[in-house]
C-alpha cells in the first residue's frame, strides 16, 4: 500500500520547548510516521513517501498557505500508484483546510485524509496515533474517495468526517463534530460502520473545479477581503458597507506601495452568520446594509438556518431583505466556498447555488 503524507505542523508536528511553550519543529512531524510503524504491525506493508510545503502552527494559516497546499496536493495525485493521501494538520482550523481541500479535490479518486493531534505526540493524552490509524484503515480499506477528516474525540470513537461538512472548534476543547452529527462513518471495536444518517445532495457536483477551473490553477487570495463575515451577538452593531469598501481600498492602496499583488480585492458577498435557531436581530442597519449591498449587486448569504424545523418569523423579515438562506450546511465551509469562487473569478451566485463536495446536508 503506497501513502503520500503531506506535514503541514501544527500540534500534530510540534515539540514543548524549555520555555514550556508548544513550537513547530521539522523534524517532529516524522516522529508521526516512526511511532505509527513502532505501534502497528500492518506499516510494514505501507510504503511512505513524504512532502512539506510549510510547517506553522495552524492559527497563522493564510491563502497564501492554502495555495501551497493545493499545489502540493496536485504534486501528490500525480503519482498514480497512491493509494491515499494524508494531510497533518493543526486543530485550530483544520476545518478550513479540509473544506477547501474538499472543493477542490472532493473527485480525486483515492481518498485524501487531514489528521490532527489534541495534544504533542510526546503526551499520553494525545490521538495524533489514533488519528493516523483511523486514516490508513479508512485508505486500506477503500471505503470512499474524496476529502475526509479522521479525528477521535475525548472518549469517542474514531470518526471519519466529510471534508466540508465540519462544525467550527468549540470552545477550549479540541473535539471535532460534523454539523447535525452527519459524520460520513465510525470505527467501533475494528469495525467500520457507515452512518446511515448520511445523506446527499442529488444535484451534488463532486468538485468546483468542474465548473471551469482546473485543480492546478485554483488559487487563493492571501487575506479573503472579498467576503465579510458577520456574526451574531447580543447588542452588537451591523458595519456601514460603504466604509468597509473604503478600507479596502486603503489597504489595496497600501499593498500596492509595499509591492504586493493585488487581485480580486474587492467585496463580493456578504456572509451572515446567523444564531443556532437560524435568525438574527433584523435591525435598521441592517435594512441599510442590505439595501446598499442590492445597490451594488453584492449578494448577501446567511448561514444557519435548517430545512427540518420550523423557521421563527424574524426569518420573514430578513427575507424580505433579500438576504440569501443557505440551509443545512456548515458556516466555515460556505465561507471557504466564497472565498474559492472570489479568488478564481467564478460565478458567485452559481456557486452558491449548488451543493459542491456534499457540502449540503
Amino acid at each position: 500500500m503506497n501513502i503520500h503524507v503531506i506535514f503541514t505542523g501544527g500540534t500534530i508536528g510540534s515539540f514543548v520547548g524549555s520555555n514550556d511553550y508548544i513550537s513547530t519543529d521539522k523534524g517532529s512531524p516524522y516522529k508521526l510516521i516512526n511511532l505509527y510503524k513502532k505501534s502497528y504491525a500492518n506499516a510494514a506493508t505501507i510504503n511512505f513517501t513524504t512532502s512539506n510545503p510549510y510547517t506553522l502552527l495552524s492559527e497563522n494559516l493564510d491563502g497564501d498557505h492554502l495555495s501551497l497546499l493545493i499545489k502540493d496536493v496536485n504534486e501528490a495525485l500525480s503519482n498514480k500508484e497512491l493509494d491515499g493521501i494524508v494531510v497533518t494538520h493543526g486543530t485550530d482550523t483544520l476545518q478550513y483546510s479540509a473544506a477547501i481541500l474538499a472543493y477542490v479535490f472532493n473527485n480525486a479518486k483515492i481518498p485524501i485524509i487531514l489528521v490532527s493531534s489534541d495534544f504533542v505526540l510526546e503526551d499520553p493524552r494525545a490521538n495524533g496515533l489514533i488519528n493516523l490509524h483511523g486514516a490508513i484503515d479508512f485508505i486500506k480499506r477503500k471505503a470512499g474517495t474524496g476529502v475526509f477528516v479522521s479525528y477521535c474525540n475525548k472518549g469517542g470513537l474514531t470518526t471519519i468526517h466529510r471534508g466540508t461538512r465540519l462544525e467550527p472548534p468549540v470552545t477550549l476543547s479540541a473535539d471535532v463534530e460534523s454539523v447535525k452529527k452527519t459524520s460520513y462513518a465510525n470505527f467501533t471495536s475494528g469495525n467500520l460502520n457507515f452512518n446511515p444518517n448520511y445523506k446527499v445532495d442529488p444535484s451534488n457536483i463532486e468538485s468546483i473545479t468542474e465548473l471551469g477551473i482546473n485543480s492546478a490553477d485554483v488559487v487563493l487570495t492571501n487575506t479573503c477581503t472579498e467576503v465579510l463575515r458577520i456574526r451574531p451577538y447580543v447588542g452588537m452593531t451591523y458595519p456601514d458597507l460603504d466604509d468597509v469598501l473604503e478600507n479596502i481600498a486603503q489597504d489595496n492602496i497600501i499593498d500596492e506601495e509595499e509591492g504586493k499583488d493585488v487581485f480580486n480585492n474587492s467585496l463580493e458577498a456578504i456572509l451572515l452568520e446567523s444564531f443556532h435557531s437560524g435568525t438574527i436581530h433584523v435591525t435598521k442597519e441592517l435594512e441599510a446594509l442590505a439595501k446598499r449591498a442590492a445597490e451594488l449587486n453584492i449578494p448577501i448569504y446567511l448561514i444557519g438556518l435548517s430545512n427540518s424545523e420550523k423557521a421563527y418569523e424574524t426569518v420573514e423579515d430578513y427575507k424580505k431583505l433579500g438576504i440569501i438562506p443557505l440551509n443545512e450546511s456548515s458556516y466555515i465551509s460556505q465561507y471557504c466556498k466564497l472565498w474559492l469562487a472570489a479568488s478564481n473569478g467564478l460565478n458567485i451566485r452559481e456557486v452558491m447555488s449548488k451543493s459542491i463536495a456534499q457540502d449540503w446536508i
